[in-house]
């Protein structure tokens, strides 16, 4: 028998293998929450001044990355709908993220709003809040995408 008081022993493994848990918890979530999910850096949210313009930042990245790292079409309603923003709410943020190098364009007829995003502006701006890597931003020279 173990000199330690009952707290201290070792406890008895749970009778729920992990896996079987974090299945069940991916898919409730799949389930309830419609499979998607929203990502948001800590320091979008400190960077931006608050969880709706880090959303929208945190998902215009994503769909940056998805086009080849260039401008980029995407419907208010869309947004709305990916982010659960109201339309006030995706005006603000969208008004927020512009000093940090998130642009918008409205091109065509009838016209349509494009996104482009200065990866250099946004990079600077994240290193002077220490999110970056001090040399990071030498290694990417600023182009379009695509140039040799």
């Amino acid at each position: 028998m173990s000199s330690l008081p009952k707290a201290y022993r070792k406890s008895k493994p749970p009778k729920q293998p992990r896996k079987a848990a974090a299945s069940l918890a991916s898919e409730l979530t799949k389930q309830y929450v419609g499979g998607n999910i929203i990502a948001i850096p800590a320091g979008f949210v400190t960077l931006c001044g608050g969880y709706e313009a880090a959303a929208l930042l945190s998902q215009l990245l994503y769909w940056y990355g998805k086009v080849g790292q260039r401008e980029f079409y995407k419907t208010d309603s869309d947004l709305q709908e990916e982010l659960r923003l109201s339309p006030y709410q995706l005006r603000r943020a969208r008004a927020r993220l512009e000093p940090l190098g998130v642009t918008t364009t409205r091109k065509g007829l009838p016209a349509q709003l494009y996104y482009c995003i200065d990866t250099v502006t946004l990079g600077e701006q994240l290193l002077q809040l220490g999110r970056l890597p001090e040399g990071l931003l030498e290694e990417f020279e600023p182009g379009e995408p695509g140039e040799e």
